[in-house]
This record gives C-alpha cells, structure tokens and sequence, in this order.
C-alpha cells in the first residue's frame, strides 16, 4: 500500500491531471516520469512492480518506463550506470533527474514532491538535461476523469 499523499491544490487550480488518488496541478503543471532501466539489471526487474503500482496509483502523472537496450540509438550517448535511474519533468522543465533507491517510501516522496513543485534542478544541469528530454518518446496525454 502507498503512503502517497499528492500535493492539495492551490487556491484556484481547479485542473486535475487525473482522477486517480487525487492529485491535481495547475493549468500547464503536468508531471511527466522516465524511469530508465535494463532488463539485465536485477534491481530494475524488481523495481518494475513499484513503478507500475505507482503509476497505477496516479494516472494523473505521466509515467514510462524505458528499457535502456531498446532506446540507445534514440539517447545516444547518455551513460546510465546507477539502477534505477529517474527523469521527472513538470510543466515541460525538467526538475529532477538521478537514481532512486528502489523502495516505494523512495518513489512515492519524490513523486509527492514533484506534484507539490517542491524539486529543481541547477540551470546547467536543467540545460543538459532538456536535450536529453528531447529525444525521449512522447508519452500519452493523460486520462480522462
């Protein structure tokens, strides 16, 4: 079971970006997750379960999981060597990108924190990492209420 507790709306935010657990976002806030990871890897394969729980857990977050082999042409020279490794980007600016230890606890703070705003990352780092968002595959919009 989650402990998610998505981040309450704002005095005027009235947009939800999916019914599921209640979390909503201003107009234009929408939180989008890469979770890149091999299939050779262990702690990915068992990760997997997490991440899709989660993602069932907020259909208002965009979230995909992206299997490194498949996608190396697409990245290019991207060099991931610590599983699992996390994109977030709110509101088309990326906020967070890093590995994450592979418990829910883990996954869930940093999905509320993306949803509340509270994550940055510096400029130069947002910079290099706005390039890498442009070669990821688009993920759908969300779901319907």
């Amino acid at each position: 079971m989650s402990n998610l507790k998505p981040h309450p709306p704002e005095p005027g935010d009235n947009t939800p970006l999916r019914q599921g657990a209640g979390a909503t976002a201003a107009p234009g806030q929408g939180v989008e997750v890469w979770c890149l990871c091999a299939e050779w890897c262990g702690t990915c394969r068992a990760f997997r379960a997490l991440f899709d729980d989660a993602a069932h857990a907020l259909p208002g977050v965009g979230m995909r999981w992206l299997e490194l082999e498949a996608w190396e042409d697409t990245l290019g020279d991207l060099d991931i060597t610590t599983f699992p490794m996390l994109l977030i980007r709110r509101a088309g600016e990326p906020v967070f990108a890093g590995p994450l230890l592979p418990h829910r606890q883990h996954l869930d703070r940093l999905l509320a924190a993306a949803l509340a705003g509270d994550l940055r990352l510096q400029a130069a780092d947002a910079h290099t990492w706005r390039e890498v968002f442009k070669r990821l595959p688009t993920l759908p919009p969300p779901a319907s209420a």
